[in-house]
């Protein structure tokens, strides 16, 4: 398998490819990431025609029927219900104006996670002054639709994505008050709400394995993260607390650095419910067999485990057939569900008018609908391995 030890070339590759869809701005418009070929600053000049007219209501009644679904009707989340399977998706409050998203992230699955509307850097980039309007939207939207909330993120470890105030931060006192502060005002505003939340995300370097370089670990040292998920455990004891990593396929050591991680939090006695694994699966990296036995190895650490943003995007320079692309999906999917432990299957990827990875300038759709919304051939062919687990 390559990895980043290969080389100084692969390893900013791979530091560019984890956190594309991480580092970018929020969009302000659908018209703005239709075709994401241009940063959310620079919308296109023209909108693309598949784009449809905006729908008020961010609220959708879900579908109900008497008769259980049959293996024919059932959506991806009543079929991941039937193999114990939560099935997810990444929620844009950009696409809760949109009239064909809308629908299909209704019906579709039983789990959301925020796209950028809940990251730090992006709700308060003045302390005490929280945007907190997108995240409200889309936890309303699930909470509407019976759908379980994923809090992503209450820390995002990277430096880029922590509020330029923060990283000034030189007093630990004041730090840990911040630290607080953002714990304490997410989750009593989301009691009851949000199921779970990403505590922690990406601890660990992009494209190393050592703990990320960051205010916190400067200022506070390598205890923070324990102390975080304190915070927000006395916060909120109901709520499942997780950290949450990318890449321990792609980057050598990465798996095993993540595992010490995880046991020396666990040594310690720290509130740590789950651990979540992104799966950005990038081509010429990824293994399906290896990913597999990654993913089984954390299944001694009692941890509840999800694969929490797949997807398999189009990177410039890295050559892939769609016959690759759709294999991949299939078994990451078939990962999660040959591993008792894994709960949740939830994808980054799902849509083609939606996605972030286009920016990095390959063509090839990585969504189980395209920019229209219709279904794709990973449509089919994730929905024929959930079927084939759900028992029928």
């Amino acid at each position: 398998m390559a990895c980043a030890s290969d080389g100084d070339d692969l390893d900013a590759f791979i530091e560019t490819a984890l956190s594309a869809e991480e580092v970018l701005a929020p969009p302000t418009s659908a018209a703005a990431v239709a075709f994401d070929t241009a940063p959310p600053s620079s919308p296109p000049t023209t909108v693309p025609p598949t784009v449809p007219p905006t729908v008020p209501p961010t609220t959708v009644a879900p579908t109900t029927t008497e008769a259980p679904c049959t293996v024919d009707t059932c959506t991806l989340g009543e079929l991941g219900e039937r193999s114990g399977r939560r099935i997810g998706a990444v929620v844009w409050a950009v696409g809760l104006d949109d009239a064909q998203y809308v629908p299909v992230a209704t019906e579709e699955f039983t789990g959301v996670t925020p796209n950028f509307e809940m990251k730090w850097r992006q709700q308060e980039t003045v302390r005490g002054d929280v945007a907190w309007e997108d995240a409200d939207r889309i936890v309303d939207f699930a909470n509407a639709n019976g759908q379980e909330v994923r809090g992503h993120t209450l820390v995002f470890a990277q430096a880029a994505q922590i509020p330029d105030y923060v990283s000034a931060i030189t007093d630990p006192a004041e730090l840990r008050a911040v630290l607080r502060e953002r714990v304490t005002s997410v989750l009593e505003r989301y009691r009851g709400r949000v199921a779970r939340y990403d505590v922690v995300n990406e601890p660990l370097e992009l494209a190393g394995v050592g703990r990320t370089d960051n205010v916190f670990e400067r200022v506070l040292g390598p205890g923070w993260i324990a102390e975080v998920f304190w915070m927000a455990k006395a916060v909120d004891p109901d709520a499942e607390l997780w950290l949450n990593e990318a890449g321990i396929d792609s980057v050598d050591g990465k798996h095993e650095a993540l595992l010490a991680l995880l046991a020396e939090l666990q040594a310690e006695g720290v509130p740590v419910d789950g651990v979540g694994l992104q799966s950005h699966a990038i081509p010429g990296l990824y293994d399906a067999a290896d990913y597999a036995r990654m993913v089984a190895e954390y299944v001694p650490t009692g941890l509840d485990i999800a694969l929490t943003e797949i997807d398999y995007p189009g990177l410039r320079d890295r050559p892939f057939t769609r016959e690759q692309q759709v294999q991949a999906y299939v078994d990451l999917v078939n990962t999660c569900l040959g591993v008792d432990a894994c709960s949740e299957i939830t994808f980054w990827g799902w849509n083609d008018r939606y996605f972030n990875f286009q920016r990095m300038g390959n063509d090839a759709r990585p969504g189980l609908w395209d920019s229209s919304f219709a279904t794709t051939e990973i449509y089919a062919a994730v929905r024929a391995a959930l079927v084939a687990a759900a028992g029928f």
